[in-house]
């Protein structure tokens, strides 16, 4: 970043004044290659993710992605760091790790679909039991435990 700062003082009847120009020449983080390179394919961030944090419009980097020959991902196809945590996951310095307090309840989910239960029926154990969603003061709904039973599955082969 380039800057220059003037200061000019003019005495006229007796009076000071004082003029300051500022004169910057910036360039924002977003227009450096490296630094989307680092963002986008190194920590898999989205575009929408990356704007967030420069305080842009998602266009803004997809463009400066473009221009400098950046591949962009398919919409579709899964990066590596969500927006948000899957439940039983949470981030601690910017890692995700197995949050124990939800992988419990993972396990319990788990063991009532063994014994049959739907998934109504389960939203509305882990209600009735006063368990918290992972975004605080919602409601457990089925799509949420068939979410979180899908995430899990293989985890669960492996065992």
């Amino acid at each position: 970043m380039n800057s220059s700062f003037d200061l000019d003082f003019t005495e006229e009847n007796n009076r000071i004044f004082l003029y300051d120009t500022f004169e910057f020449n910036f360039s924002p983080l977003y227009a450096d290659k490296d630094y989307l390179e680092e963002k986008y394919i190194k920590e898999g961030l989205s575009t929408s993710q990356i704007a967030r944090e420069n305080d842009c419009a998602k266009s803004t980097i997809t463009r400066h992605l473009k221009k400098h020959g950046i591949p962009l991902r398919e919409p579709h196809k899964n990066h590596s760091n969500h927006a948000i945590v899957p439940y039983g996951k949470r981030r601690v310095k910017s890692e995700t790790v197995e949050y124990k307090k939800e992988q419990k309840v993972i396990d319990a989910i788990f063991i009532m679909r063994e014994y049959e239960l739907s998934l109504r029926q389960i939203v509305k154990v882990l209600s009735c039991l006063g368990v918290p969603t992972k975004i605080q003061n919602r409601t457990w709904h089925p799509e949420m435990i068939r979410r979180i039973l899908e995430q899990n599955k293989s985890s669960r082969c492996q065992k």
